[in-house]
């Protein structure tokens, strides 16, 4: 029974344990060197195409064999060993060569290292595997040499073409190269003459390269070695072949590209190595590398912006679909940001403007409201007053005059002692005296004279009025036009009514001047007494209302007013209109008329 538990438990407790992490597949990558002018690159998008999800744990290694500087079979045997006790306890299961002697290296002596590796080659053109026996278990990407169709589109931008230099190296893999260029270059040999250097040293290269004219171009294939077996690079020899070419350099990798190249159908490496690290993945993944055929990575047809201005070369003329690099950017590439933040605070301050001037308007559009509404209460204002001295003057003055005669006819006809008759004599003499005041209050309400004797009138029966009340009125008139608008002559009048009772009531002076004068387009009135005097800035912030009133009777017929006063020198009052009333001011002032 215990052995049963025991038994159940054991197997419980297995059940859980987790399963052991998969152990990583180890990769190793052959390569022919590090002068390769592409290596990088194809290194680069290699690995990440391996590690792209990280679902698959893989161990990547890289090896050099450099056999473009050590090409002899002793070299190659010490290679042998040294990989055979480095990848002992760590064998591979997929190898990638990349290159042909790297190639060549993996087909001679996988056997014998990994004999159940997986091969997978690139950076190789097919032509270059004819004649080779590749064996089991091998697939690859081909990366396609395309030196005719670069020339065909060199002949193209360059029709007065008659003689291409093509320039190559020495090495194993220059040769291999140009091996392929040669085969490809027969189709085009009938358009323009062709010359091969591949084994001068790089002076004598740059000599023939200096000697061009103008109706010749370079191809610039590899160079690993020059003729002299010294290494080079591809940007090295680039560099110096541009710098002494007057002739356009043509390519055959988009490495080259921005190096001195104008450019043509160039091997795109960074494409090669997401090829390679694709069929890599499916290997690695499961799939044999026999049943995987081999696949072609697509080349790029480029070409630099700096070479094409240097050689006159239109992008228009460039083949479909080339890709220009290093473009110069133009004006609105350049200033596109700045422009989009100038024009947004542009059209930021054309709104703002353009609220300013709606608020402007809807503010001066709110003053000739106002302003008609200020119009339309003293327009009120008078016709109150004309409509009061009017009910004084035809009724209560009437009913008082009928009464004062009825109480004469009393007074007449009552036969009693003479003391009745003295009471009934003074009575009407009463009666009379408030018929007359109130035929006073009705002048002051509204001047009956001002209608009709006009202004000048008006203003000196007023004048006489203020000195029977005990202060000494000097008017004096000059030039004031035989015909002045109503409202003009109201508002004067008005002003000489408030400005006359100032002084009677506040001043203390004994005596004022009062002037009318006119102008060629305007009326002057000027009132001046020589009393106390104020505080002209006091006054405007406190409740001088006679001031306020004759301020805004001014302003409704466009006119101005100033005034000047100081403590113990008197008041001077100056009103100046004009003869003819701004429409904009007529409009409010229309209502202001004498009744």
């Amino acid at each position: 029974m215990v052995a049963w538990v025991l038994a159940i438990s054991v197997c419980v407790l297995g059940g859980v344990v987790p399963a052991a992490a998969a152990a990583p597949k180890n990769v190793l990558i052959l390569s022919e060197g590090p002068v390769l002018p592409y290596g990088v690159v194809l290194r680069e998008t290699l690995v990440a195409a391996l590690r792209h999800d990280g679902a698959e744990p893989v161990n990547v290694y890289e090896e050099l064999i450099d056999r473009t500087r050590l090409d002899s079979d002793e070299y190659d045997r010490e290679l042998v060993t040294f990989y055979k006790a480095k990848y002992r306890n760590a064998t591979p299961v997929l190898i990638i060569a990349i290159t042909e002697p790297a190639l060549d290296f993996a087909l001679r002596h996988r056997q014998e290292l990994f004999p159940s590796a997986a091969l997978l080659f690139g950076a190789v053109d097919e032509r270059v595997l004819r004649a080779r026996d590749l064996g089991s278990n091998v697939t690859g990407v081909f990366s396609p040499l395309d030196a005719r169709k670069t020339l065909e589109a060199a002949l193209t931008l360059h029709p007065g073409t008659r003689h291409i230099l093509v320039v190559g190296g020495r090495s194993r893999l220059d040769r291999g190269y140009m091996e392929v260029v040669r085969e490809d270059l027969r189709a085009v040999e009938s358009r323009a003459a062709i010359t091969y250097i591949t084994d001068k040293p790089l002076h004598e290269v740059l000599d023939a390269v200096a000697a061009l004219r103008d109706d010749e171009l370079v191809l610039f294939v590899s160079m690993q070695s020059d003729g002299d077996g010294v290494a080079r690079t591809g940007a090295e020899v680039l560099a110096a072949l541009r710098r002494a070419a007057k002739v356009p350099i043509y390519g055959t990798s988009k490495n080259f590209l921005g190096r001195g190249i104008v450019g043509g159908v160039l091997m795109d490496m960074e494409r090669h190595g997401l090829d390679l690290g694709q069929r890599a993945r499916q290997i690695l993944a499961g799939a044999q590398a026999a049943d995987l055929a081999p696949m072609r990575s697509l080349n790029l047809v480029g070409f630099d912006w700096h070479e094409l201005k240097r050689f006159g070369i239109e992008a228009a003329r460039l083949p479909t679909g080339a890709t220009v690099v290093n473009r110069e950017p133009g004006l609105w590439d350049t200033y596109k940001r700045t422009v989009i933040v100038v024009g947004a605070v542009l059209a930021g301050q054309f709104l703002l403007i353009g609220g300013l001037f709606v608020q402007g308007r809807r503010r001066r559009c709110a003053e000739l409201a106002l302003r008609s509404l200020s119009g339309r209460l003293l327009s009120a204002q008078e016709d109150e007053r004309h409509r009061i001295a009017r009910e004084l003057h035809d009724n209560l003055g009437q009913q008082v005059a009928l009464l004062s005669i009825e109480i004469e006819r009393v007074g007449l006809s009552v036969r009693s002692p003479a003391t009745v008759a003295r009471s009934i004599r003074q009575l009407c003499h009463r009666t009379a005296e408030i018929s007359s005041e109130i035929h006073n209050i009705s002048h002051r309400l509204h001047s009956a004279k001002l209608e009709a004797l006009g202004l000048v009138a008006a203003v000196r029966g007023h004048c006489r009025e203020v000195i029977a009340q005990g202060v000494q009125v000097h008017f004096s008139e000059a030039a004031v036009p035989g015909s002045v608008s109503p409202e003009v002559q109201l508002c004067l009048f008005r002003i000489v009514q408030e400005g006359l009772n100032n002084v009677v009531k506040h001043s203390g002076a004994p005596e004022a001047h009062v002037t009318l004068s006119g102008e060629r387009d305007a009326l002057l009135l000027s009132i001046a007494d020589f009393g106390r005097g104020f505080n002209v800035g006091a006054m405007a912030n406190g409740d001088g209302l006679g001031l306020e009133s004759m301020r805004e009777r001014l302003r409704l017929i466009g006119g101005e007013l100033t005034i000047r006063s100081q403590a113990g020198q008197g008041t001077r009052i100056d009103a100046r209109v004009p003869l003819r009333i701004p429409r904009s001011q007529s409009a409010a002032a229309d209502s202001i008329r004498v009744a």
